[in-house]
């Protein structure tokens, strides 16, 4: 019977276990998908309705939700020089004052 259990452990496993590292970049993995769907829940535009009740939109993808335009068209539109006075930058971001953008391309 000694002799069966000594050649049972010289045989090697037939699954290779798993390298630690490995489990450690799945984690990291996980870990950093879920801090990204964290940041992008966070950074989402707000709605038109909520927007409209303020008075300021800020960056390109809520002034376009405001004209009812998509993000490239908005900055079409800006650097053109279409929406003239309606939108200024502020701290490098695009803000759009709601009245005026309303009165100029008629939201609704």
């Amino acid at each position: 019977m000694t002799d069966v259990a000594e050649y049972n452990a010289t045989i090697p496993p037939t699954r290779k276990p798993k390298p630690k590292h490995k489990a450690k970049a799945k984690a990291k993995t996980k870990a950093h998908a879920k801090a990204k769907a964290a940041k992008a829940k966070r950074f989402r535009c707000r709605s038109r309705e909520q927007i409209v009740a303020g008075q300021f939109a800020w960056g390109a993808a809520e002034i376009g939700s405001v004209i009812n335009r998509n993000q490239a068209q908005t900055f079409h539109l800006i650097y053109s020089g279409a929406l003239g006075d309606a939108v200024s930058k502020v701290n490098g971001q695009h803000v759009g004052v709601v009245p005026k953008l309303i009165r100029l391309l008629g939201g609704e």
